[in-house]
């Protein structure tokens, strides 16, 4: 009888085990559906990085997330996007997608490193109009336009733009600068500010700006109507300041007004 209750004892602690068993294995699969199926690498931001910023592997990192999350275009693999430039603002722990990104020759030239908008203008500047000469592609800058205000010669000078991103300066592209600093096995980050590249500081330079349509009729005006000057922003600074006095303000206004076409009047962003 002893023998018969201890089999019976066995059997039932046996079927306790698979119950628990059985029941810990639904219990883990309805949690893995409700968090989103399997972790999968995924590329993520790892910080701020405006428009036409070149891709480093500070700037990205590869996040395991559920696959239901997995946005499409999703990169995998952070050493798929060195070397690409941002096409648009990517914000810190945001996926990076293939309509975010492109290469940085992908189509042949500097338009591939024009996003959807935009429009990369060039100017002729004097060294001392463009930080002393100093000024690299990647680097953003504010705009700023000294024109004539009335027959006496009398001079005014106005904030046109702000944060601007420089596509290339001198024909040197963030790219090129890249390119032939990987060639002499150096590192590509500092290259990414065209060092090694001579630019006259006294002479004139051609710097190419990234601006959307309606501030590339402002900054065409501006180069044939008066003096541009370029002024060097902060990485981090994002800021965009306004003109505080009445008279500033109306003048800024009036100035950008004069290349603007009909129904488009407005004031400086």
């Amino acid at each position: 009888m002893q023998i018969v209750w201890k089999r019976g004892y066995y059997i039932y602690l046996l079927l306790f085990l698979l119950v628990f068993m059985l029941s810990y294995i639904l219990l883990k699969a309805r949690e893995k559906d409700a968090l989103g199926g399997d972790l999968e690498p995924v590329v993520v931001a790892s910080r701020n990085m405006r428009e036409g910023t070149w891709i480093t592997p500070a700037l990205v990192e590869v996040q395991r997330v559920p696959k239901r999350f997995v946005q499409p275009g999703a990169f995998r693999s952070s050493e798929d996007v060195l070397g690409m430039v941002s096409a648009s603002l990517l914000r810190k722990g945001e996926q990076v997608l293939d309509t975010k990104v492109m290469y940085a020759d992908e189509g042949g030239g500097i338009s591939s490193m024009v996003s959807d908008g935009k429009r990369g203008i060039g100017v002729e500047l004097e060294g001392h109009e463009m930080a002393g000469g100093l000024i690299r592609p990647g680097d953003h800058v504010d705009v700023f336009v000294t024109f004539d205000t009335s027959r006496d010669g009398e001079k005014k000078t106005v904030l046109l733009l702000q944060d601007v991103a420089i596509l290339a300066v001198g024909g040197r592209t963030r790219s090129a600068g890249l390119e032939s600093r990987d060639r002499k096995g150096e590192s590509p980050f500092g290259a990414s500010f065209g060092i090694g590249h001579k630019f006259d500081a006294e002479g004139r330079n051609s710097v190419t700006l990234l601006v959307d349509a309606l501030d590339a009729t402002r900054l065409v005006h501006a180069k044939h109507s008066g003096e541009i000057t370029l002024s060097v922003r902060s990485p981090s600074d994002r800021s965009v300041l306004m003109d505080n006095t009445a008279q500033g303000a109306a003048e800024a206004e009036a100035f950008v007004n004069t290349a603007l076409p009909a129904g488009k009047k407005g004031k400086i962003e």
